[in-house]
């Protein structure tokens, strides 16, 4: 498994799953390489996350900051002909105008940015 950190937005609803008989929160987050990039893709991400604590706090259209382990599945994202991607996440940050500001000046290169930052 491979180490990632990614600037997302929410695109559905989470949902409480159960795994090896804890609870989990699964959520998709979609990423957009840089802008500087002539050509422009997004990225889809399957998160799972150890705390459903943050269930009241995410929505769809919420920006998060996540890093986590990465896995590529065998599956068919979407119908898109991309593999599956899930982060299992070790840190996550809903994250509110100013902090993003600050973050993106910060880890510029090391993330994929959203398209609006």
């Amino acid at each position: 498994m491979l180490e990632i950190t990614v600037i997302g937005q929410v695109i559905d609803r989470p949902k409480v799953v159960r795994v090896e008989g804890r609870d989990r929160l699964l959520f998709t987050v979609r990423a957009e390489n840089s802008p500087r990039d002539k050509t422009r893709s997004s990225f889809d991400f399957r998160v799972l996350a150890g705390s459903r604590s943050l269930l009241d706090r995410l929505s769809v259209g919420t920006e998060i900051f996540v890093t986590g382990l990465l896995s590529l599945g065998m599956g068919n994202s979407g119908g898109r002909g991309r593999p599956d991607a899930e982060i299992q996440a070790m840190v996550l940050c809903v994250m509110d105008r100013r902090w993003q500001e600050d973050t993106v000046m910060e880890l510029a290169g090391r993330t994929i940015p959203l398209q609006s930052i």
